[in-house]
């Protein structure tokens, strides 16, 4: 059934919360945990479905799993989000120092695909994953800033750096759908540094 048919079905509004971090308070557990082992998440996000009854339950949001994927160099904190501390992409040529990473094996992507299929057993709600957008994967690559300005100043790297992100997010993105995500949202926080036009 496709999700627009199940929200019409609905005879009040869905609810569906950004609640993953909520989550290792109630089973007290750490954020860094839950990043980091695909079974402390999905009873996290069981605990959140338990408590709550949402109608959506997410996993947890992280914006840095593909870039480690990538080999990109990231700061973990205990309870909060971890950072990408470097942006090497100045050049279409850095971006032949990368590959297209395997969701099922390259850092922590196979945890969050494994916390999807983990979780569906516990959870008779809708799962939704997340995978960041092609051009916050980007402004990673290269550094927020440093995107929006080659969207004007040079499109040639902007539109390599684009399209190799895209290549990335892509098989990870099936690869949620493939453990069980009825949905798989596009974070793309890094789309708010440009103009609509």
């Amino acid at each position: 059934m496709r999700l627009i048919d199940i929200v019409r079905k609905k005879e009040r509004l869905m609810t569906a919360p950004l609640a993953g971090y909520p989550g290792a308070m109630i089973t007290g557990t750490r954020v860094i945990d839950n990043l980091r082992k695909a079974e402390i998440q999905a009873g996290s996000m069981a605990a959140i479905y338990k408590r709550y009854g949402f109608d959506v339950i997410f996993n947890f949001m992280d914006l840095s799993v593909e870039a480690e994927a990538l080999g990109l160099a990231v700061e973990f904190h205990n309870e909060g989000s971890p950072n990408v501390r470097e942006h090497p992409v100045s050049d279409v040529a850095d971006l032949v120092r990368f590959r297209v990473p395997d969701p099922l094996q390259d850092g922590r992507m196979p945890v969050f695909a494994d916390a999807i299929w983990l979780a569906k057993e516990h959870i008779d709600a809708l799962i939704a994953g997340y995978v960041c957008s092609p051009f916050t994967l980007a402004g990673l690559l290269m550094g927020a800033e440093n995107l929006a300005i080659s969207t004007l100043m040079d499109p040639a790297l902007s539109k390599a750096c684009l399209q190799f992100a895209a290549d990335c997010v892509i098989p990870y993105a099936k690869a949620q759908q493939k453990a069980g995500a009825d949905m798989v949202v596009l974070l793309d926080p890094t789309a708010g540094l440009l103009s609509p036009g």
